[in-house]
């Protein structure tokens, strides 16, 4: 009987022994397994820069770029420019950022400078069959980002328009070229074209070039006056309208 008792005893022992290393592997098995996977990658400060350039390029950023860009430009009608370039800025523009400068324990200043190729804004205006040189103008604007690592966010920022300037690039490739007759139509491209040829002044060549619903109506008098002196008041009526009605 004794003998049964300690077999039995020494049977649960055994049972006890396996479980317990059953269990000892199963959590070493998975502590090794939480300690294998990938870790995430480490935020840094010029991650929230970057996430930062990119969710205000259509609206703070934005706004910032063209203000000074229309700043630099004789545009005649710069509400019409500014919404122009408001469209079409985000596939024109990229980013480079500065290593980060600690300010504190937490806070880092780091500069976004938005790089914006004009070039891919507004495309060359051909006259003729020639192909122009390739020159590509860039507006950069900096952008000095306080990047606070706690609530990993931008805490302030400031765009530098002192800091900002235009360049131009020769490329290799040809530009982004138009036709008149692309832009405006055949009678519009047909007018314009006979207008230059005649030798007309920078001026009139400028206001030429308008679309009448953004000519005011001094600048509609003069060109007519001075499609009158060219003899082209009725090849360009499509394009300028009859002087009656101006």
């Amino acid at each position: 009987m004794m003998e049964k008792f300690r077999a039995a005893r020494f049977s649960v022992r055994l049972d006890i022994l396996a479980a317990s290393i059953i269990i000892v592997a199963a959590i070493a098995g998975a502590v090794f397994i939480w300690n294998s996977r990938p870790s995430e990658p480490k935020l840094t400060p010029e991650d929230v820069a970057r996430s930062w350039a990119e969710n205000n390029l259509d609206s703070a950023a934005s706004d910032e770029i063209v203000k000074f860009i229309v700043s630099i430009s004789n545009a005649r009608q710069p509400e019409l420019f500014s919404e122009y370039l408001g469209d079409r800025l985000h596939h024109s523009t990229s980013w480079s950022y500065s290593p980060a400068l600690k300010l504190s324990s937490n806070r880092y200043e780091v500069v976004a400078t938005a790089s914006t190729n004009l070039h891919d804004i507004a495309p060359t205006v051909i006259l003729d069959d020639r192909v122009p040189v390739s020159v590509t103008q860039v507006i950069t604007m900096p952008f000095h980002l306080a990047v606070d690592m706690e609530s990993k966010s931008v805490v302030d920022w400031s765009a530098r328009t002192d800091e900002a300037f235009s360049y131009s690039a020769h490329g290799d490739s040809p530009p982004n070229t138009i036709t008149l007759e692309e832009m405006y139509g055949e009678a519009p491209a047909s007018c314009i074209r006979s207008v230059l040829e005649k030798g007309v002044s920078q001026s009139v060549a400028e206001i030429l070039y308008m679309p009448p619903t953004v000519r005011n109506e001094s600048e509609t008098t003069r060109l007519h006056s001075a499609l009158s002196a060219v003899e082209l008041d009725a090849e360009c009526q499509e394009w300028v309208g009859s002087a009656d009605n101006s």
